[in-house]
């Protein structure tokens, strides 16, 4: 028989050990009443912060949940509209705000089912796993940039096919007196769909669930169900539902419309590329990138012609103000030495081993007999869900930036609550992300948040920037609060480091470790390594110019060739990338892309220096340097020396350990 002892120092490291696992968030929502309620419609109190089409939580009777939408935003109250149960609200009862926008669950999970118009299941068939949402009111794009109507349509009638042209993308009113067969023609034409890799979805406003159902036993009997949603705002239905069904239609089909997936042709934009290359179907992302690179091939000769002009202005200059090259004229106003930029590229050719390892993993992963270039940026980990509350959010960056200290953590509160951050997407409102200092005030920052893990990323990102100038301004004068563009990326790559290594150390899915870890790696190689080989591409083009060579398109394509040869081994090039340094704007800024991975890397050194080696309060120093030192100098108060042999070494030897922690948890 075994006796184990229990001693106290035993009970005290298993306390200890169990609470260096546990991992507590904490999720704060804004708490409201209703002050009054009839006829669909709620008048709240205490939603100081709650956002136009915000969707909003009623806590009815028995718990039950009603979801409403903010409409008027007033001094002292908010007013919503129910949307569901309107018997089950009555005053007093409590509201909560969601941080959401109102949006629909969309994607090819909803084909084949009924839902309602907050895309709700009602047809007893179990919940849908959608593979996103879009918001129910979104900013219709600009004439200018809406694609012709080009592609018929047949509705299958023949009287109305050979007289009325129906075209995709068309809006065509179908009206007549009541009884008179607006719903059948409606209905054949999606019948005639069913083998047209058309996707459908009608919106049934107003109409008896029993006509509902008698359309869905229709549509499921000739197979026309499987490629059709069917959103029912029925006649038993409030009339806030109601208002919402045609634009939840929409919003459900402007998913497939934006996200390319129907296999019919859609726009190809800059913006659009960045969505279609991450498209889980690999046809799609192959004649993305091949049109993508045809648009520029068409004028090669020309945007060769002018790139080369833009090189020789750099020589001439350069030359006239008596610099050795235009590399050294670039790098001069930041007291950069080129022997800096040379140790960069050298030592990610070091690196270039670490990448092969990386790619391998990918077209593994991929289960692909060799990778493309179009391969390189679609997810490798997918089907892992983090739901990501902007409450969450908040809480977690502030977990991850812990290690900075509680004078840092005191003014990421104020930034959360002093609303110096505008978080959500709304009408009007600019895409992306960015932080501004503003000298005297507090700097502002913008989000188009979306609820993704990614979107946690942003947060941290910009808050990075945002402290950055808040310490600068705080602690130097006008002349030189503002940093330099060379440490500009440093403050905040340091806080996504920071939460991505908070993330790894709190996380035990091998899954969702290994997404963590593709999202860092990718860091690595399209802010390191491809923006060095960038560096490269410019070094040899301004040589070139200055060697008497000419630049044509021909030689230009055979350098970035060459050096998508060696900086991604064993990777199918395609022809048509050669001409991808064309569409780069940055190099009409000659030498000015380096500093993206000297930046990266100084602050994968600087996340590791505080998480490792008590260097926090140097990196704060840095923080409030603004400009008024050579950055080199600024990053030496954060403990990375640029100006000594190894400098990057530190930054990409964490690559490589990445690399091999992304292998294990794959493996698992």
């Amino acid at each position: 028989m075994l006796v184990t002892e229990i001693t106290a120092q035993s009970i005290d490291e298993a306390l200890k050990k169990q609470l260096e696992q546990l991992n507590v968030s904490v999720e704060s929502r804004e708490v409201g009443t209703v002050i009054q309620v009839g006829d669909g419609i709620a008048r709240v109190d205490g939603l100081r912060d709650a956002m136009a089409g915000e969707l909003l939580e009623f806590i009815g009777e028995g718990g039950k949940t009603v979801y409403g939408l903010a409409q008027n935003l007033e001094e002292d109250e908010v007013g919503a509209v129910l949307l569901g149960d309107v018997t089950a609200i009555k005053e007093n009862d409590q509201v909560r705000t969601t941080g959401r926008i109102v949006e629909v669950p969309a994607g090819k999970a909803m084909l084949g089912r009924v839902v309602n118009p907050l895309g709700q299941p009602i047809d007893g068939k179990g919940p849908i796993k959608a593979e996103g949402t879009r918001p129910v009111e979104f900013k219709a794009p600009g004439v200018i940039s809406r694609q012709p109507v080009n592609e018929p349509m047949q509705t299958g009638i023949l009287a109305i096919d050979s007289m009325v042209p129906i075209g995709r993308g068309q809006r065509e009113l179908i009206i007549g007196d009541r009884q008179t067969g607006k719903t059948a023609i409606a209905i054949d034409a999606i019948i005639n769909q069913k083998d047209q890799d058309m996707i459908c979805i009608y919106v049934a406003i107003g109409q008896k669930a029993s006509t509902v159902a008698g359309v869905v036993e229709t549509l499921e009997r000739h197979g026309a169900m499987k490629n059709t949603i069917i959103v029912a705002a029925t006649a038993s239905d409030s009339a806030p539902l109601q208002y919402i069904a045609p634009m939840a239609g929409a919003a459900m089909g402007e998913y497939f419309v934006y996200n390319g997936e129907d296999g019919k042709p859609a726009p190809l934009t800059h913006g659009a590329m960045a969505v279609y290359r991450v498209s889980k179907n690999r046809g799609v992302r192959r004649e993305a990138f091949e049109k993508y690179s045809h648009a520029f091939e068409r004028f090669i000769n020309t945007l060769a012609a002018t790139y080369a002009g833009s090189v020789k202005l750099d020589g001439y200059f350069a030359a006239v103000r008596g610099y050795e090259s235009a590399c050294a004229a670039a790098l001069f106003g930041d007291n950069v030495p080129v022997s800096l930029y040379d140790a960069l590229v050298a030592s990610v050719h070091g690196g270039l081993g670490d990448m092969r390892r990386y790619l391998e993993l990918r077209r593994k992963a991929l289960k692909l007999d060799q990778l493309h270039m179009y391969d390189l940026y679609v997810p490798i980990v997918d089907d892992v869900e983090f739901e990501m509350p902007y409450d969450r959010a908040k809480s977690l960056v502030r977990e991850a930036l812990k290690p900075l200290g509680e004078d840092y953590g005191r003014l990421l509160d104020r930034a959360f609550s002093e609303r110096w951050i505008d978080v959500y997407e709304n009408r009007g409102k600019t895409t992306g992300a960015f932080s501004m200092g503003v000298y005297g005030v507090h700097p502002y920052v913008l989000l188009n948040y979306a609820g993704t893990l990614d979107d946690a990323f942003t947060l941290a990102h910009e808050l990075g920037h945002a402290m950055h100038s808040f310490h600068s301004d705080a602690a130097q004068d006008y002349a030189n609060h503002d940093y330099s563009i060379f440490v500009a990326e440093v403050a905040s790559t340091v806080n996504e480091v920071l939460l991505t290594m908070h993330l790894l150390k709190t996380e035990t899915d091998p899954r969702r470790r290994a997404h963590i870890l593709n999202h860092f790696l990718e860091g690595f190689r399209t802010t390191v390594f491809r923006q060095t080989l960038f560096a490269e591409f410019e070094r040899t083009a301004h040589e070139l110019q200055q060697s008497g060579a000419p630049l044509t398109a021909k030689k230009l394509n055979e350098v970035y060739r060459s050096l998508n040869e060696t900086y991604y081994p064993g990777v199918a090039l395609d022809g048509y990338t050669d001409a991808e340094w064309a569409r780069v704007p940055h190099f009409y800024r000659a030498f000015y892309v380096y500093q993206y991975a000297t930046g990266f890397l100084s602050a994968v050194t600087i996340a590791d220096r505080i998480l490792n080696h008590g260097g926090a309060e140097d990196y704060l120093r840095f923080l409030s340097t603004g400009g008024s030192a050579y950055p080199i100098d600024e990053l030496r108060i954060a403990g990375v020396d640029l100006s000594r042999p190894g400098a990057f070494d530190a930054a990409l030897k964490v690559f490589a350990e990445s690399v091999t922690d992304m292998a294990r948890a794959m493996d698992r």
